[in-house]
């Protein structure tokens, strides 16, 4: 078992995990296009205490060439964006878009990246 401090797409199984400050999410949340919005939301996030702060935990998982797609139960009806090779944004697109957004902040920010 290997753990990465960021993604790699090479691997069979893989899981993502990211911790932020609530404020930091809600933020993202407010900024994102509505489909990655309601992905993020589908995954259901975990509100926490850590360190007396309210943050959020968010993971996603690949296993063998089949992901948590298939069990997300995500509200959405309008088009979805595209991703950067012109296809229809996955949702685990999406959820690296929403990494890539929280990162915009000076505020903490712990990801762990677990493959094998």
């Amino acid at each position: 078992m290997k753990i990465r401090s960021n993604f790699v797409s090479n691997s069979s199984s893989s899981s993502f995990v990211i911790m932020t400050t609530k404020a930091n999410h809600e933020r993202a949340l407010n900024v994102l296009h509505p489909f990655i919005r309601s992905v993020v939301i589908a995954m259901a996030p975990h509100n926490k205490k850590f360190n007396n702060e309210d943050v959020v935990l968010l993971g996603y998982m690949n296993l063998n060439d089949s992901s948590w797609d298939e069990y997300l139960d995500v509200e959405y009806d309008d088009e979805i964006p595209k991703n950067e090779y012109d296809n229809k944004m996955s949702f685990s697109d999406a959820f690296d878009e929403y990494c890539k957004e929280i990162k915009k902040r000076e505020d903490k920010v712990v990801e762990f990246h677990q493959d094998g």
